[in-house]
């Protein structure tokens, strides 16, 4: 019967069984087809006298979706991205996680080496296979992939749809910037534009990602360590397990990676720290992520 009444509320045939409803609700009694149905059991007495069935579903189909919620990042090529929401109202979207062998083989299957745009500094007809360790046992799919050169690092995130992290503006970042996170797109992201040290804390926790004192020695897979985040989510292994390639280089042929590795010490696994290396040459603990616009 309980239930019975309230269908009948939701159906709009009397004011009489629409305040009962009410006071079944008011009681915790079983109303779910009233729920399912109905804008809402406070509404269903005090509205007794307007309600009908055509008004009854009129309210039925109007969309709960909030207009204000910003669109999600857009579904790419390799790792599912994260919006990170800057305090000047702006946003841009990072890998959740670093781009893995598995990630690069489907680079270099897809015609990776087919006229990918190059940059300034980059020879078009590199081939972008890895320097070494190519290619990879098949148990080390989900590791980040090393091994990359600069221009390959960026023609696999062009390829992907997206782009190396930069900065702001999405373009190049000026190698005078790098690790200020009013500029540089990575630390942003790691350090919630510079309120953390480290990207899950302010304070270095040694087992807290991949670094030399997690004592691994090596990477591991993407996004396996549950604590190398921030406390409320977001990208994972920002600190430690290989550092990553940016979109920032100097006029001598060298470019920087953020973020570490698992052999650096603590000074190196801070969101600002930065590695300075031959852009031509590849490294085991080198990786890479990319960024993209926010819709």
């Amino acid at each position: 019967m309980r239930r019975t009444a309230a269908r009948l509320a939701c159906a709009g045939l009397g004011a009489a069984v629409l305040i009962a409803a009410a006071i079944a609700c008011d009681l915790g009694l079983d109303v779910d087809g009233l729920e399912r149905g109905c804008p809402g059991c406070s509404d269903a007495a005090t509205d007794a006298t307007d309600a009908s069935p055509g008004a009854m579903d009129a309210a039925s189909d109007v969309s709960t979706t909030d207009a204000a919620q910003p669109a999600p990042c857009p579904s790419l090529h390799g790792s599912p991205m994260q919006r990170v929401a800057l305090r000047d109202g702006t946003a841009f979207c990072i890998d959740e996680l670093e781009v893995t062998n598995d990630d690069y083989a489907a680079f270099l299957d897809g015609g990776a080496d087919a006229g990918a745009p190059s940059a300034p500094g980059c020879d078009p007809a590199e081939s972008y296979v890895p320097q070494a360790g190519w290619p990879p046992i098949a148990t080390r799919g989900k590791n980040p992939v090393s091994f990359v050169r600069w221009c390959a690092a960026r023609a696999y995130c062009a390829w992907a749809g997206k782009h190396l992290c930069g900065g702001r503006t999405g373009g190049a970042l000026d190698v005078t910037l790098v690790g200020r996170p009013e500029h540089d797109t990575w630390t942003a992201a790691c350090s919630n534009e510079g309120a953390a040290t480290y990207p899950y804390a302010t304070a270095y926790v040694a087992s807290a990602c991949n670094g030399d004192q997690y004592g691994v020695h090596a990477s591991v897979p993407v996004g396996s360590i549950a604590t190398c985040a921030a406390p409320d989510g977001g990208p994972r292994d920002l600190s430690g397990n290989l550092w990553e390639w940016i979109d920032a280089c100097d006029a001598t042929g060298f470019c920087f990676a953020h973020g570490g590795a698992f052999n650096s010490p603590e000074s190196e696994l801070t969101c600002t720290s930065a590695l300075r290396a031959a852009r031509d040459g590849g490294l085991d603990t080198v990786g890479l992520r990319c960024c993209s616009a926010a819709p």
